[in-house]
């Protein structure tokens, strides 16, 4: 995934975090009861609203098993993304259909 902004990379992280919390069967409670932090600190990482330390963030990833996969996805790469090469042939206005729609985990 191509990160361009904070905005970006706040989104990427809020959402992995929330569906890897879920599919680990942490309540946002619990995770806060583990790192020692305030319930809203978890809440506000999973909206992606910022005000969150760099220290916290990194701390929750690590407990979820994400920390390495946050970092190698900030990390610019010289090649275009599939999606990237997708859309600069100008491929914008398919249609996907619901039923070829396949659930998945989001990786970085």
């Amino acid at each position: 995934m191509n990160i361009k902004s904070v905005e970006d990379a706040l989104e990427v992280i809020s959402m992995s975090v929330r569906n890897t919390r879920g599919l680990k069967n942490y309540r946002q409670k619990d995770l806060s009861k583990i790192l020692g932090f305030s319930e809203n600190t978890i809440i506000r990482i999973e909206k992606g609203s910022g005000g969150v330390s760099l220290e916290k963030t990194l701390a929750v990833l690590k407990e979820l098993g994400l920390l390495e996969q946050a970092i190698a996805g900030l990390i610019p790469s010289s090649e275009p993304t599939p999606v990237e090469v997708y859309l600069e042939k100008g491929n914008t206005k398919k249609r996907v259909r619901s039923k070829n729609v396949v659930e998945r985990k989001i990786e970085w």
